[in-house]
């Protein structure tokens, strides 16, 4: 007498084509990778020569040399910057940026530091926060204290007003 079907029978079937399908697509594709990397020679050679860039870049980047640069470099930046005003830093920072300003008022003492806020006309989102991270990156001592966003009337750009600190001011001869 037949055996009896089960209702795990059809799900049984499936399982083994599907498993069949899976390890023939694994197997073919293992096939691709080695015919693509070992058996194409100008491919691994690209490869090779990539690999062998990169760790001549990274030799370099990382030798006592370039230390001594970026030393040398973040050194006189900051020399440079402490000679600026953070009036002078605001406003080049206007024109990299490509913002304007609306009004720039004068500047506030606060506790030995020099605070200023400035008011600029309707930009994109984008413009006004390079302008502010423009500021804050030209010197290490100023800071953002606060910035104040309103959607402009016309939509889609927004009025800012910003306020920076200036912890250590050039002193004034």
């Amino acid at each position: 007498m037949p055996a009896a079907r089960t209702k795990d029978a059809p799900s049984e079937l499936f399982q083994t084509v599907l498993l069949t399908l899976a390890m023939t697509g694994g197997g073919l594709m293992l096939f691709f990778l080695v015919v693509q990397f070992y058996m194409v020679p100008s491919v691994r050679q690209k490869v090779d020569t990539e690999i062998a860039t990169y760790a001549g870049l990274t030799k370099v980047l990382d030798s006592d040399d370039m230390h001594r640069l970026r030393a040398q470099w973040e050194a006189a930046q900051a020399e440079g910057a402490k000679d600026l005003s953070l009036q002078q830093i605001i406003m080049d920072k206007l024109e990299v940026a490509g913002v304007t300003h609306t009004s720039l008022p004068q500047p506030r003492d606060r506790d030995g530091a020099e605070v200023r806020s400035i008011r600029l006309q309707p930009a994109n989102l984008g413009a006004i926060l390079r302008y502010v991270v423009g500021v804050t990156q030209a010197k290490k001592t100023v800071k953002a204290v606060s910035v104040k966003l309103q959607r402009s009337r016309g939509g889609g750009d927004f009025d800012a007003t910003i306020e920076f600190i200036d912890h250590a001011p050039p002193k004034s001869s």
